[in-house]
């Protein structure tokens, strides 16, 4: 918020009151000569201009692989995890937020797979947070009625969450940029996600990158075509991972701020 707009002015409300709110504001503040707007995805960049008549520049998110390296074997984390070494992770490293996340949705499309299928993996699931307690017991339950291995904990380091995977699944319906997509696929990582606006920018020109179209049966014929193939890490190309750059992440906004 600038110093050059009060939001007491406004009527605060939830719903489309607060966003015509927030609208208003951009508005309003788009008059002062340095204030500038910047979203991750150019997808909202280019929504935001067409509800403001602002421009709204576009600068992605960038990314440190080396903070995704965990110091600890695959092995001795899921030993940790009380997980049987055999069996092959796919991991939801998300909230267990029921509405934008969708772990349930998932969890209904693996549900369908044939049991031989199933009982090769175990699910994990990060984001076991105290206000989503009621939703971890659903899911749990859920699972257990599906003959479903999963995991539902919280990860100090990412790090050993991602090195556990073999398969990684973002069922979100929206994101305002995908991070958990962009920390996936760095790692090469094969990532199953909902077609959303925002994950297909993430994705664009990427590697391992499986999409489906929101709903349980879509997921699940994604899930049958490819669960079943060796899951293979792979490297991202040169000018994807250019993309993300830490230092032309910073230069973009240095570049901004020069104007």
């Amino acid at each position: 918020m600038s110093i050059h707009t009060n939001p007491f002015e406004y009527k605060l409300d939830w719903g489309e009151k607060s966003f015509k709110c927030m609208l208003n504001i951009m508005k309003n503040e788009s008059k002062y000569e340095n204030t500038k707007f910047v979203t991750p995805s150019m997808y909202y960049s280019n929504e935001y201009n067409i509800l403001t008549g602002v421009k709204i520049n576009y600068i992605p998110h960038a990314i440190d692989v080396s903070r995704l390296t965990s110091k600890r074997k695959k092995e001795d984390i899921l030993k940790d995890l009380n997980i049987d070494l055999s069996k092959k992770i796919i991991l939801l490293p998300s909230r267990l937020e029921p509405i934008q996340k969708q772990p349930m949705l998932f969890m209904k499309a693996f549900s369908i797979l044939d049991d031989c299928i199933k009982e090769k993996y175990t699910i994990v699931c990060t984001g076991a947070d105290k206000q989503y307690l009621k939703y971890k017991l659903d899911i749990e339950e859920f699972c257990k009625d599906n003959n479903i291995c999963i995991v539902i904990t919280r990860f100090k380091d990412m790090a050993d969450a991602f090195t556990i995977a073999d398969i990684v699944a973002l069922p979100s319906q929206s994101e305002s940029f995908g991070y958990a997509a962009l920390e996936s696929l760095s790692l090469g990582i094969i990532t199953i996600m909902n077609s959303i606006p925002t994950f297909k920018e993430v994705a664009d020109g990427s590697l391992n990158s499986i999409f489906f179209n929101n709903s349980v049966d879509s997921l699940y014929e994604t899930l049958s075509m490819n669960i079943t193939k060796k899951p293979q890490r792979k490297s991202q190309s040169n000018n994807w991972q250019d993309k993300y750059s830490l230092i032309k992440f910073g230069q973009r906004y240095l570049n901004l701020y020069k104007k």
